[in-house]
């Protein structure tokens, strides 16, 4: 299921916000239990949000991600505006487990405290003033500053895949080009409109 959810979706406040979860998908149900458990709520306490972008990753073993900050890609990409979610967020969907350490070899997240600066289009300040790492846990959920510059370092290429949902929540509407989730569009991709075990586990456990 995870495969079907690599290409990035808009999920409305609205819909997310529906009390008939039986007609949802496994994201959507992943991402209201995380809401109403309040995961966000230190990050999003007044501030106007419209929707969630929504994406998976599913990294081979020992791969990385280049650091990036979050964003319109399409609006930076055609008019140069940066333009970011108010939190993004992590839920782990593999790593941990009965051996105990297994997440310590798994590709951490790295999370830097710099910010896009406009007129240089770097990251500022050079080098940044501290950083948070976070190891892939089955069912951990780590949230951040959209705002913030972050990476995946590299990991032990003997240890399992790693698979992620990314969850990143915007004002102002739905960034360009994400395609908005409907009833349509997930059952042309086939997205499950019942829990997913490994999404739901991870939801329910998340903390």
């Amino acid at each position: 299921a995870l495969a079907k959810m690599e290409e990035n979706v808009w999920i409305a406040r609205e819909r997310l916000e529906k009390e008939d979860e039986a007609s949802s998908t496994l994201v959507e149900y992943a991402v209201r239990r995380l809401v109403k458990r309040g995961c966000y709520s230190s990050l999003l306490s007044g501030r106007e949000w419209t929707g969630v972008e929504i994406w998976a990753q599913v990294f081979e073993p020992g791969r990385g991600l280049l650091y990036h900050f979050d964003k319109d890609e399409a609006l930076f990409a055609e008019e140069r505006v940066m333009r970011h979610p108010l939190v993004a967020s992590v839920l782990y969907l593999s790593g941990g487990g009965s051996g105990g350490a297994t997440h310590q070899m798994q590709a951490p997240t790295h999370v830097l405290e710099q910010t896009f600066d406009t007129e240089s289009e770097r990251p500022t300040p050079e080098p940044a003033r501290a950083s948070a790492y976070c190891w892939p846990e089955l069912g951990r959920l780590f949230v951040f500053d959209g705002e913030l510059a972050h990476g995946v370092i590299d990991g032990d290429p003997l240890v399992g895949t790693r698979q992620t949902l990314l969850i990143n929540f915007w004002s102002g509407g739905c960034p360009r080009s994400v395609l908005p989730l409907t009833d349509a569009l997930a059952r042309e991709r086939g997205l499950s409109f019942s829990p997913d075990p490994s999404v739901a586990a991870a939801a329910s456990g998340a903390g």
